[in-house]
């Protein structure tokens, strides 16, 4: 029996260990203990990825205690962070919605005069990508380059202590109930902005989690 309690003390000993360790600062051994985040760069045509993404990260490197982390234009810091968001193809082309569903007549009638028939997208999907890269102890000559980059090279700045490309894509359902303003069916173009604004939010969040378990075998 005591070897028992033993035996499942020194489990739970290990496995706290391991929860711990997850939660340490993964840039502690390149003598990074602070780091500030500058805004996401959003070089696509989808709006509102700067400011999602950028929050992520924030949330994503202040879950690592003893890694303090800013925001803004803080040069204090032992390092920068920089991240820009691309197209995988062309800008403006990031978003592709497809579907060969015609126009039934109730929604012709809901959409008023006479119109003819079309064809309605039944789906939408997204892709793009999210460089980001960390400097460390950057120079004032690098912080001006930094604050007008357009593209990042990271191989230019021996400092650069981690870089990684992020792949991000979805797919989201549209939905083609038409409302208007006496009806109690929500206009579609609202509907379904919403549900591609979601769609961003959980690729944003899953490129968070992506994001922290890269970190933690990086080093």
């Amino acid at each position: 029996m005591r070897f028992f309690v033993l035996t499942c003390l020194i489990l739970l000993s290990s496995c706290a260990g391991y929860r711990f360790s997850e939660s340490n600062n993964p840039f502690e051994a390149q003598g990074v203990n602070s780091i500030t985040i500058f805004v996401v760069k959003n070089h696509t045509g989808i709006s509102g990825l700067s400011q999602i993404y950028t929050d992520e990260i924030v949330e994503t490197l202040s879950s690592f205690s003893s890694l303090r982390v800013r925001t803004g234009k803080n040069y204090d810091s032992d390092a920068i962070l920089l991240a820009e968001i691309t197209s995988r193809k062309k800008a403006g082309k990031e978003v592709t919605e497809t579907g060969d569903t015609l126009m039934n007549d109730e929604q012709k009638n809901q959409l008023g005069g006479n119109r003819n028939a079309f064809y309605l997208a039944t789906s939408g999907s997204y892709q793009f990508q999210i460089q980001v890269t960390v400097f460390k102890k950057p120079n004032n000559d690098e912080i001006q380059f930094y604050e007008s980059f357009y593209k990042i090279d990271h191989s230019q700045f021996p400092r650069s202590i981690f870089s990684k490309t992020f792949d991000i894509s979805d797919s989201y359902i549209i939905e083609n109930t038409v409302g208007g303003i006496d009806s109690a069916a929500p206009l579609r173009s609202v509907k379904n902005r919403g549900t591609f604004k979601k769609s961003l939010a959980d690729g944003a969040s899953d490129f968070g989690d992506d994001f922290r378990e890269v970190l933690l075998y990086a080093f």
